[in-house]
């Protein structure tokens, strides 16, 4: 199981926590801050999974910053490193990884980060082997959060060309017998409703959309789990939310495998 989006996810997951309630299962975080749920990061996604696997899935956290072009108000910055390796194998993604865990890069980076961030009083980082940076804030910052993102939706609206690009990427996914979760990240009530009525997307309608083209819709709980920007949570509500998130993925399959169902297939591929 490879887990996907942005910030708030990168945040927000413990793939050893959700492995708890997921036994058997191998997880790992591969969300970047200020990434875009485009094609090629999708791809290289779904390409860290184990094609010899009979469950390969891939979770995927849905906000609208998610549908947002690399700008300067975008820079897409955690996944440019990646981006530049487009036809690299899983093999090849893997070794990159553990190269960059195992000398110490990983955790060099956040060593610096927190230096600055430490002057700056913004939230300090810890990060994992699994793919999770644990955030440890300093202080709130609710109210300047909610306040820039309007400001973000006003300049930037979110591009939803990047949105059905997603829904065919479902599609194939789906039929290249990869099962792709989908949920809406958490968030203050606040940023909620920014996000619903400045952001562009429509949340009434991506659950129906996320089905019907091959995928399946997670019902988590989006309200109960506090943040300190009204997006990203701190370690503790991350870890929360990342049980909550496992069982929820739990009693989903065990649903559809007493229904003895399967996400919808397409006839053709997208």
């Amino acid at each position: 199981m490879v887990l996907a989006g942005n910030s708030r996810i990168f945040l927000g997951l413990r793939p050893r926590q959700m492995a708890k309630f997921l036994p058997g299962r191998s997880i790992y975080n591969f969300s970047f801050v200020g990434c875009s749920l485009e094609r090629p990061y999708l791809l290289h996604a779904a390409r860290l999974l184990n094609p010899k696997s009979p469950n390969r899935s891939l979770v995927i956290g849905i906000s609208p910053h998610c549908f947002m072009p690399r700008t300067k108000v975008n820079l897409n910055q955690g996944y440019l490193h990646w981006s530049a390796q487009r036809p690299a194998s899983r093999q090849a993604l893997l070794a990159e990884i553990r190269r960059d865990n195992w000398t110490g890069l990983a955790q060099a980076r956040f060593f610096v980060k927190n230096l600055l961030c430490l002057v700056k009083r913004q939230p300090l980082g810890c990060y994992f082997l699994d793919g999770w940076e644990a955030s440890v804030p300093l202080r709130k910052q609710k109210e300047g959060y909610v306040q820039w993102m309007q400001k973000v939706y006003q300049k930037q609206p979110v591009d939803l060309a990047i949105l059905d690009g997603l829904f065919h990427m479902i599609g194939e996914l789906q039929q290249a017998g990869i099962t792709v979760y989908g949920f809406r990240s958490p968030g203050d009530k606040e940023m909620r409703r920014v996000e619903n009525q400045k952001s562009g997307v429509d949340f009434d309608e991506v659950p129906g959309r996320f089905q019907t083209s091959g995928g399946v819709w997670l019902k988590v709980d989006e309200t109960s789990f506090p943040t300190y920007d009204g997006v990203h949570m701190g370690w503790r509500s991350a870890i929360r939310f990342s049980r909550h998130l496992a069982e929820v993925l739990f009693e989903t399959e065990q649903r559809l495998m007493a229904n003895h169902e399967r996400p919808h297939r397409l006839v053709q591929t997208v």
